[in-house]
């Protein structure tokens, strides 16, 4: 598929979260037209600090030292897979170098390493390598947004249209909220914002920090 191109050969989720009024009449009657087309690439978690566990087991508790900005989140999620009661499982974060949404979730190497110290009943240290945080520790989705504004001469917007869609693993539903903020500012027109995600056979997506709630910036398409 052309990455400038609207993407129409597939048939993924679409959901219509915001219209007021009528954008399309108002579009094709404005004097004044743009229709552009903006791709944000795929953005991966790289901080210094890397994600790292060291888990223990003594036969009743398991404690992992983790890198985790959403400790009792992870705390849930251990207990679930390792058939444990809540308070039988402890996560401690005494420092945490730099997450930026990318440590909310507990990725693979956690329970990897819980289930390694409880095999042994010995701690199991877990470093993820600077080559595997960009493969298994999630990355913020690639992103393409069209924008369609109406106006007249004088420069008083009369429509906006804002259409995106973000790329998603297929066992998941991430969703890039790209039109979150699109019609704050604005109190007419207020646009549609339809939001499609692509399934495809990618890792899986995470929540990035940035300029904002959304992508900061995008690449318009080459003027060639």
């Amino acid at each position: 598929m052309n990455p400038r191109s609207w993407p129409t050969t597939f048939q993924p989720e679409k959901r219509l979260q915001s219209e007021r009024g009528d954008p399309d009449a108002a579009f094709a009657n404005a004097p004044v037209k743009l229709d552009q087309t903006y791709v944000t690439p795929v953005t991966t978690h790289n901080p210094i600090e890397l994600h790292a566990t060291t888990a223990t087991w003594d036969g009743q508790t398991l404690t992992l030292y983790e890198t985790s900005q959403a400790v009792f989140n992870q705390r849930s999620v251990l207990a679930q897979m390792f058939g444990l009661p809540v308070e039988r499982v402890r996560i401690v974060t005494k420092f945490l170098g730099s997450g930026f949404g990318g440590k909310l979730w507990p990725w693979t190497h956690s329970p990897l390493a819980a289930a390694v110290s409880i095999k042994l009943g010995k701690p199991v240290k877990l470093v993820v390598s600077r080559r595997m945080m960009f493969q298994t520790v999630g990355h913020r989705p690639r992103t393409q947004q069209r924008v369609r504004l109406g106006a007249t001469p004088e420069g008083k917007l009369v429509s906006l249209h804002h259409d995106y869609v973000n790329h998603h693993a297929i066992s998941d539903n991430y969703h890039e909220n790209c039109g979150e903020a699109t019609p704050i500012p604005l109190q007419r027109p207020q646009p549609p914002r339809a939001f499609r995600a692509r399934p495809s056979q990618r890792r899986l997506a995470t929540a990035m920090r940035g300029p904002g709630a959304v992508p900061p910036g995008s690449t318009p398409p080459n003027p060639r």
